[in-house]
């Protein structure tokens, strides 16, 4: 995060500033159905051979500092947003999205270069973006 910057990316996922409270059209709680897919609380099983367990309800952003390891990691997915509620803030359209991730496959070398894909409520698995339509 940049000193002085309260527009910088990183620090607009974790300060809020209000406008994430504004209900947006399309938005949900639920975008990709996850909560029918819980057979108990703490507990999601979305996909055949895996199952996530919640260990706390606390804020997304220690979970994905928690998450991160000091390695090389290459990138194998770029996902979508969930149109979660309170998050139509951070949409970007899906022809921006198309746009930028076409410019960065220019720019990288295949095997660097991610899969852009999107969950879609009762699909088996996550569905890649077509980025020529």
């Amino acid at each position: 995060m940049r000193r002085r910057a309260p527009n910088d990316p990183l620090l607009r996922q974790v300060l809020p500033l209000g406008d994430g409270d504004s209900p947006a059209p399309g938005f949900t709680a639920d975008p990709v159905g996850d909560l029918a897919l819980a057979p108990q609380a703490g507990v999601l099983h979305k996909y055949c051979g895996r199952a996530l367990v919640v260990a706390t309800g606390a804020c997304a952003v220690h979970t994905n500092h928690a998450q991160e390891i000091e390695a090389d990691v290459l990138p194998y997915y770029l996902h979508m947003l969930d149109l979660v509620e309170r998050a139509a803030h951070f949409e970007v359209s899906d022809k921006e999205t198309k746009n930028l991730h076409r410019q960065l496959m220019a720019r990288l070398p295949g095997y660097l270069f991610p899969r852009l894909l999107r969950e879609v409520p009762g699909a088996p698995a996550k569905v890649g973006v077509d980025l020529w339509k």
